[in-house]
């Protein structure tokens, strides 16, 4: 997108009916005609080129044009101002506003920011195929009216994200406000407050949520997924979840629709409640540390382990005025039986933390006794040499060496073995 950029300008100025360049000269206003070679003020159709420090004092509109902030420019609102444009949009320097709209437009589409874009208020993205490589930063609500891309040396933070999206991230989306926007995430979401899949959703990468995680749609995890949820797990009625990754919830699940378990080797920890009003089917284990009830369906293959049963009968359930399918086994696995019961507990996934990080990261917990294999891959699967060192049952990586970027880190202790994620971001860098 770079190399069709730096030819564009040439292309708009060659055309026979070609829009004006109004191209930055100085720092000022961007209704002061002193700012401007043209010694005007941009016109909604004119293409703006801003390699200085421009102002909003007043709200901007451009229709048409192309707006392209150069690595040593910026645009800032002062007040409340904010900029409304439906041409292309090409960032590489700074862009800090109090409100921005991408409009959507079918002809001249192109839209990038490669830089850092930050918005106090309100970032309404109805561009088709806006792709973020750099910093995007949200104050308030970032509203996806149209499907873009996190890249993956991409970093997306906003409050409340909402819309229609679907919304792809491939590097890390980060936030403390309500979730709402179909997706699919291909690396790291991290996030607290609410969080709402809506629609056809689907995550390869890991999610690590912080309050209510409520699916209304369908949502999908392959193996290489992982979810972790410190508050509940809520599937409404109509919604299904589909997983072939281990989930774990330190809170309730509430099931009203439908919940797939489809490996026989994943793993559902639940530190809560569990309450099945739909159906639960499938295949793994699912380990309940508090009160299991069902008023609906279980039925499969599934290991279902009330820790702290009371029932001494099958189901082994605390209430049960459902159905329990005949093939449904309890506590026959080695990671979750009853108390009183010689067991390994309840398994918890490893984790890598912190996520960005800009050199160490911690992997944990990993078992103890065995021999630690790592292997550290970009998104493209080439390996990338780092070092490690064996802290009980943490193993802390150097990745000070790592480009920017997702990366994927594969391990194994004897015969336990698994994938994490996470973001290289080394300050000061792009």
């Amino acid at each position: 997108m770079r190399t069709l950029l730096y030819g564009l300008l040439s292309v708009v100025a060659s055309g026979a009916d070609a829009q004006t360049i109004v191209t930055s000269v100085a720092d000022g206003a961007w209704n002061s005609a002193a700012t401007w070679d043209c010694g005007c003020v941009p016109a909604a159709d004119n293409t703006v080129v801003v390699g200085h420090a421009v102002t909003l004092t007043q709200n901007a509109s451009l229709t048409v044009g192309l707006l392209v902030v150069q690595a040593d420019g910026s645009l800032t609102s002062v007040g409340n101002t904010g900029l409304t444009h439906a041409g292309e949009f090409f960032n590489y320097g700074l862009i800090d506003l109090y409100d921005l709209l991408l409009a959507p437009n079918i002809i001249t589409p192109d839209a990038a920011n490669f830089g850092t874009l930050t918005v106090a208020h309100r970032f309404v993205q109805s561009r088709e195929d806006f792709v973020n490589t750099g910093t995007i930063l949200v104050t308030d609500t970032l509203s996806s009216g149209a499907g873009w891309t996190n890249a993956p040396t991409g970093m997306v933070t906003a409050a409340v994200m909402d819309g229609v999206g679907p919304f792809h991230n491939q590097g890390l989306l980060s936030g403390d406000g309500h979730f709402r926007v179909p997706f699919v995430n291909d690396s790291a979401m991290v996030r607290s407050g609410m969080f709402t899949v809506m629609g056809y959703s689907i995550s390869h990468g890991a999610i690590d949520h912080t309050g209510t995680f409520t699916v209304t749609g369908s949502f999908q995890m392959p193996d290489s997924a992982s979810l972790q949820v410190q508050g509940m797990l809520a599937v409404l009625l109509g919604a299904s979840f589909s997983t072939a990754a281990n989930v774990e919830v330190n809170g309730d699940l509430q099931l009203a629709g439908v919940m797939v378990l489809l490996s026989d080797t994943l793993l559902v920890t639940l530190n809560g409640d569990l309450l099945v009003d739909g159906i639960l089917s499938g295949a793994g284990v699912l380990c309940v540390t508090d009160s299991t009830v069902n008023h609906g369906l279980i039925t499969g293959a599934i290991d279902l382990c009330d820790i702290t049963r009371t029932a001494l009968d099958p189901p082994f359930l605390d209430l049960n005025d459902g159905l329990v399918d005949t093939t449904v086994t309890f506590c026959n696995n080695p990671y979750c039986m009853v108390d009183g019961i010689p067991d390994m507990g309840a398994h918890r996934s490893p984790v890598v933390y912190p996520v960005p990080t800009d050199g160490f990261c911690l992997i944990a917990p990993l078992p103890v006794n065995g021999r630690l294999e790592l292997q550290v891959t970009d998104m493209l699967g080439r390996a990338i040499p780092v070092d490690r060192v064996r802290r009980g049952d943490a193993v802390e990586v150097d990745l000070r060496g790592a480009p920017n970027g997702p990366l994927c880190i594969r391990w194994s202790v004897g015969p336990a073995r698994g994938i994490v994620r996470t973001i290289v971001s080394h300050t000061g860098s792009k």
